[in-house]
């Protein structure tokens, strides 16, 4: 079990990216739609098989437990309040295509309270070792407290430390209890074609597709430093959630989604 300090932050499953450095000068001149190169894995963890790295808590106003196990992540809500943890020693290059996925369950306890959601944080911003009030983009699945309403995903997101919201879509197939796999496609249309700000979003339930859709993210009040390095996290808001298998990928071959040297 660790137990961290943190100020407040929603239960979600959020991916989150934080600026990078110049990176390869052919980038800046690619254009719009050019088809992105293959995505493979640079991050596996929660899995049984792969090492976990080092987790902190982002910006909470006292302390909250989270229990880090070879398979899993499981985050206990405190107060109803946002629980962010970020991924250290992780960085990606926000401008080249990169995803987030994960697999969640919301817990059958916290079916009363409401929210109940779980967030990937992307394109966190900041220093590898800073903290302090949160910027990143958000999506979550938020289960409605009414069992069998099923709930909302929200297009959001955090701006130094206050959540925003630029959208959000109705679910009708959210609840506690039932494992999903939520993953984040940046950068990428539908189709796998590179497209700056855009997020391919999909939700799988075992092998059933259960959401899959596009969200443009110019209008998110942050937006990265593109000549600065992003990182990742997850989010609680209102409820219990365990997540396993997270993943991240980025383009085979690129500098992004790497290890720090000691």
């Amino acid at each position: 079990m660790r137990c961290l300090r943190c100020p407040a932050a929603a239960f979600a499953l959020c991916i989150v990216l934080a600026s990078w450095g110049a990176g390869p000068a052919s980038w800046a001149a690619r254009p719009t739609k050019a088809p992105a190169g293959p995505l493979v894995p640079v991050l596996e963890e929660f899995d049984g098989t792969h090492p976990n790295g080092s987790w902190a808590i982002h910006q909470y106003e006292g302390t909250f437990a989270y229990d880090v196990q070879p398979d899993a992540l499981a985050m206990v809500d405190q107060r109803n309040a946002n629980q962010h943890l970020t991924r250290r020693g992780f960085e990606l290059d926000p401008r080249r295509p990169y995803a987030v996925e994960a697999r969640f369950t919301i817990h059958q306890r916290t079916a009363s309270r409401g929210p109940n959601s779980f967030c990937l944080n992307f394109h966190v911003a900041g220093p590898v070792d800073s903290f302090d009030a949160i910027s990143c983009w958000s999506m979550n699945v938020d289960v409605a407290p009414k069992p069998g309403t099923g709930g909302v995903m929200k297009h959001m997101g955090f701006v130094d430390g206050r959540f925003r919201q630029i959208g959000q879509r109705k679910v009708a197939w959210a609840a506690t209890g039932v494992e999903y796999r939520l993953r984040v496609d940046v950068n990428l249309d539908r189709n796998g074609r590179f497209k700056p700000n855009l997020l391919t979003v999909t939700v799988w339930e075992g092998d059933r597709t259960r959401e899959r859709f596009e969200v443009d993210y110019s209008s998110f009040p942050y937006q990265p430093d593109r000549s600065q390095p992003v990182r990742v996290g997850v989010n609680t808001h209102g409820a219990d959630w365990t997540m396993r298998e997270f993943k991240v990928y980025a383009e085979a071959g690129s500098a992004a989604g790497r290890e720090p040297e000691p």
